[in-house]
């Protein structure tokens, strides 16, 4: 990785200046979180050859964040590549700097007190945990993490594709102001004037929305 710790989770902006903080606790406050998610679950069951339970909270969220929900998972992917097209996709985004965040995930669950310097897997607790309370059903044993790296559920296709994994968050806490940002976090900046470029290259080593998003939802 690119701090000598194994794994490195990457995430693209079209905007360099853009928080990181996810989707849901980016609106007002009182935002219908466990009404959106379940009103997804209703609408999405009929709709994808995937049998899931209504219970199985993991693979629900996951599928609502990459189908555009407002979750409080926060997009990575541990290919930088990718990332990198994410930061140059949006050419309403051109005019200004993009970038690329590194961020150690194993090192980040080690300083939010998950053990061993690892990454989590989303059933575990006090992962599940930070799931179940985005639908509601029931209040965490104990207090919760401010934010947890997580393997990804790779029950769909543009997941698999995306090589997705998530940061999970309890709350608007912008992940910039973490008290181990300089240790967990590195960025790079992508100059806008060099973003078309970028996007060109991309396209030529097979990287484009036609592999990035290998469905119809896009």
């Amino acid at each position: 990785g690119v701090f000598g710790l194994g794994t490195t989770f990457w995430r693209g902006q079209g905007d360099e200046t853009w928080a990181l903080v996810p989707k849901v606790f980016r609106s007002p406050p009182n935002y219908p979180e466990s009404t959106l998610l379940w009103r997804f679950i209703t609408g999405a069951t009929p709709r994808t050859h995937l049998r899931l339970s209504n219970d199985d909270y993991i693979a629900w969220i996951h599928l609502a964040q990459h189908y555009g929900l407002s979750t409080r998972l926060l997009d990575w992917t541990t290919n930088p590549l990718v990332a990198l097209y994410f930061a140059i996709r949006d050419t309403k985004h051109h005019n200004v700097d993009g970038c690329i965040w590194a961020l150690t995930p194993a090192r980040l669950n080690e300083c939010e007190q998950q053990g061993e310097r690892t990454i989590v897997p989303a059933r575990d607790s006090p992962a599940g945990w930070m799931i179940v309370a985005a639908f509601g059903v029931s209040a965490p044993p104990a207090p919760l993490p401010a934010v947890i790296a997580l393997t990804a559920s790779q029950s769909d296709l543009r997941m698999l594709v995306q090589q997705a994994a998530f940061t999970i968050h309890r709350d608007n806490v912008d992940l910039r102001d973490h008290p181990a940002a300089t240790k967990i976090l590195r960025k790079f900046i992508v100059p806008k004037d060099s973003k078309g470029y970028l996007r060109d290259r991309l396209m030529h080593m097979g990287i484009s929305v036609g592999t990035v998003f290998p469905d119809l939802g896009v």
